[in-house]
């Protein structure tokens, strides 16, 4: 990471504009995908189910793109001190062990983008109290053109995720629907402008602890985030990872239910293990996701 960055915020630090309604039209092998998906479910305007999940028929694996996803949890807590020794000998806070690990792992996921992942692109999110940050990409892109090339989303090969710092509150829910309506966009803007297919949108969040958007959100609110994920995944059109670090028994219990639905889909790590976490963007990026994060982990925990 570059220190001296400072990340891209989204528009009115939250999400991003809901007009972009109309489905775009012809793919490569003219297969429906999610680049003809309407978007006005995941405004905040709209409650209810996703209109992604009924309208959009899945294509196969004949894809040409991948894109993954990344949220990180940016929220207060991620400024607390770790328990016990330092991971690594800089590391003070939560944030500090992440910014570390980070800083270790990229290289090596870049050198990964010019062999087998050379087709992935990725878009790394922070979310928090500052709202929902864009960490890769442009640094000067306008909101509304973030889907597009130079954007939010880079190749692996070139991987280069801004520095962020730790405030506020955990903005799940918001985040979630920031990220999947991004994703969207760039799906549609790679089948319009480039004819290029892209499959599923694949999803990886990290956070270290439940949501807590606006102090007291109705659960109804949580009900509506879960049944949409659920819509969406049942109809492979999102793989979504989940990944809490040293998190409460409590919210446990609720990252659990935000996530539920296919195997995998909510891993706890019991420490502040970020390395594992990180193993999940890369099973993110393999033709089966879910099939390979099955094979890597027999259970929820670890």
């Amino acid at each position: 990471m570059n220190a001296a960055d400072s990340p891209t915020e989204s528009a009115a630090g939250s999400t991003a504009k809901s007009d972009a309604t109309s489905a775009a039209e012809g793919t490569a092998d003219d297969e429906p995908t999610l680049a003809g998906a309407d978007l006005r479910g995941w405004s905040r305007e709209r409650r209810g189910p996703s209109p992604l999940a009924r309208d959009v028929e899945p294509g196969d694996t004949s894809y040409r793109r991948r894109l993954v996803v990344v949220l990180l949890d940016a929220s207060g807590s991620m400024g607390l001190p770790l328990p016990g020794p330092p991971a690594a000998p800089d590391a003070r806070t939560r944030l500090d062990a992440l910014r570390a690990e980070l800083d270790h792992w990229q290289p090596v996921f870049r050198a990964k983008g010019g062999r087998e992942l050379r087709e992935v692109e990725l878009a790394v999110i922070a979310f928090g109290g500052a709202g929902n940050q864009i960490l890769t990409g442009g640094t000067a892109v306008e909101p509304d053109r973030l889907h597009e090339d130079g954007g939010a989303f880079v190749p692996a090969a070139e991987l280069d995720i801004r520095n962020f710092e730790a405030t506020g509150r955990t903005n799940l829910v918001e985040a979630i629907d920031y990220a999947v309506e991004l994703a969207v966009r760039r799906t549609r803007y790679l089948a319009a402008e480039k004819h290029l297919q892209t499959g599923q949108i694949r999803m990886v969040m990290l956070t270290d602890g439940g949501p807590n958007d606006d102090g007291n959100r109705p659960r109804e609110a949580w009900e509506k985030a879960t049944e949409r994920l659920c819509a969406l995944r049942q109809r492979r059109l999102l793989t979504f990872f989940l990944v809490g670090v040293g998190v409460s028994e409590s919210d446990d219990r609720m990252l659990s239910r935000l996530a539920t639905g296919s195997f995998g889909s909510y891993t706890r790590l019991a420490s502040f293990d970020f390395a594992s976490m990180l193993e999940f963007v890369l099973i993110a990026t393999t033709e089966n996701p879910e099939q390979s994060a099955r094979a890597r982990y027999r259970d929820g925990n670890r």
